[in-house]
């Protein structure tokens, strides 16, 4: 398992680096659009009672809503107030994630899917668009924090995070994951020219609320009865698994370059 991880991620690596360097910006735009896609899919197939009509016109209704952005010229003003919604939708999956287990409708975790994946897509869509080198250093602090928590709790780890929602994760894990992201803030903070202590508790913050979207993800797994939403990465299960961090940091990120640097 460790293996495959191990060799998904540099393959991952390698093809992101190739796309963002070599290849025009509609490209890479085409691949952010189309992991969020097949994310969308493997969201709505966690919700009981559903089937593939329901799912594919979801992801349908998903797919229009992205098509909507693209094809508005929102302002930096309309972008700061939609980062500022995107993050108070993660502020309460946080609150939500002290009552779990709950009883909800179906339709809760279909909203949660349309909310937490169009807010993610956008802010990518958004922060590459701003700057390629930002994504890159963005996408690094989330993967240093998701691999300094894994081996982290997986040689020290004692004291559950969130049993209820994901035992394997664990307090030592937590603090590993901040750790390595902490330490790769420093260097990024000199790639990008940006104050170094000031963008280390940036990195911090970006690290916890990566935390939120991977247990809020977990949530709705265990709830549905699945480990993980899909099999089309080894190792590491579906796209959904592997952005889950990224789709609530996003915005946070998408707004600290509208704060920091506008």
């Amino acid at each position: 398992m460790l293996k495959e991880r191990i060799k998904t991620g540099v393959i991952g690596l390698a093809f992101l680096l190739i796309t963002m360097s070599l290849f025009e910006e509609y490209v890479f735009r085409l691949i952010i659009a189309t992991v969020f896609m097949i994310a969308a899919w493997e969201w709505f197939n966690l919700i009981k009672e559903t089937n593939r009509f329901l799912c594919l016109a979801n992801t349908v209704i998903f797919f229009l809503l992205g098509c909507y952005y693209q094809a508005n010229n929102f302002t930096i003003e309309h972008m700061f107030i939609f980062f500022n919604l995107s993050l108070l939708f993660w502020l309460f999956c946080l609150i939500l994630l002290f009552f779990y287990p709950i009883r909800y409708k179906n339709f809760i975790p279909i909203g949660f899917g349309y909310a937490s994946l169009i807010t993610g897509y956008i802010a990518l869509d958004w922060i590459y668009l701003f700057s390629s080198q930002y994504l890159f250093a963005f996408l690094c602090l989330i993967w240093a924090m998701d691999i300094g928590a894994y081996f982290t709790g997986k040689k020290f780890g004692k004291i559950k995070l969130a049993k209820s929602i994901s035992p394997n994760k664990t307090w030592e894990g937590l603090i590993g994951g901040l750790v390595s992201t902490i330490m790769l803030s420093f260097l990024i903070s000199k790639i990008i020219y940006f104050d170094a202590i000031m963008f280390a508790f940036f990195s911090i913050s970006l690290g916890l609320i990566s935390v939120v979207g991977d247990l809020t993800v977990s949530m709705f797994k265990r709830n549905s009865n699945q480990k993980d939403t899909g099999k089309i990465l080894p190792g590491h299960g579906g796209f959904l698994d592997r952005i889950d961090s990224i789709i609530s940091s996003a915005p946070l990120f998408a707004l600290g370059c509208i704060y920091f640097l506008f």
